[in-house]
Parts: C-alpha cells; structure tokens; sequence
C-alpha cells in the first residue's frame, strides 16, 4: 500500500488517490496503453519493478547518529537490493560513504545521515529519470 513506502506517504495528494479507486482503474488504462503501443508483457513488468525498486529505495534509513548507517541485514536493504539484483552490503556501502581513488589510493568519506539521505534520493531520481528516458524511447 502507498503507506509503506516513504515516497508516496508523504505525499497526501497520492495518499487521497491510492484509496480511491481511479488508481486500479488508471493502472489498468495505463497496462492497456503500453500494451496497445505493442510494449511486451515484460518490458511491462521490467518498468513496474523499477519504479518499486524507487518505492523500497524511498525507505531505506540511515539511523540518527552524526555517521550514516544503513543495515544492510535489515529487510528494507535487503527488499530494496532485490529489486535492484545488486548485494545489500553493496547497496547501502554505497549510499553511506562516498569513495573516490586518488593516485591509486582508495579513500571513503563517511556521510552524515542527511547527506546519505540526499544520496538515496538523488539515486532514485536518476533510476526514474533513466526508466523514463527509457520508456519514451520505446515509445518514439
């Protein structure tokens, strides 16, 4: 439900029009459309799992110490990480540290857990914003 995923509970406008029921009937015109523009049924279902891949990536937490930490035990690292098909321990190392190499040296920089949720925010940005790129050219 839209209640558990950050995302869209703090939104109250989508909270109004998830329990109405022009959200099943907008998914369903939605389903219709990518199917009438001869999109495959799992070009379909590749989209929707990348928009619930942002949804989980919405959730993740990074504790409330002055270091982000993200528990990459915890189930929303491990749901998010496998709607992604990347490791939770890879996925939320990256989300709490920036790492760069310089002359060879690799040096991470912990985030702070406002930074880390910036980080969060602006991966989910650009996953949607590919999806979207993406889309629009199945559809030119």
């Amino acid at each position: 439900t839209a209640s558990q995923h950050s995302y869209l509970r703090n939104n109250p406008d989508c909270q109004d029009h998830v329990k109405s029921t022009a959200c099943s009937d907008g998914f369903n015109h939605l389903v219709e459309s990518m199917t009438l523009l001869g999109m495959h049924k799992d070009t379909q279902l590749d989209i929707f799992r990348l928009v619930g891949a942002v949804l989980l990536i919405g959730n993740l937490d990074f504790g409330d110490g002055e270091i982000a930490y993200c528990n990459p035990v915890s189930a929303k690292a491990i749901d998010a990480a496998r709607a992604l098909a990347v490791e939770p321990a890879l996925l939320c190392k990256s989300l709490n540290a920036r790492t760069t190499v310089l002359k060879g040296e690799i040096i991470s920089s912990a985030y702070s857990p406002h930074k880390a949720q910036d980080c969060r925010d602006a991966a989910a940005r650009a996953i949607y914003g590919r999806l979207f790129d993406h889309v629009m050219s199945l559809v030119n």
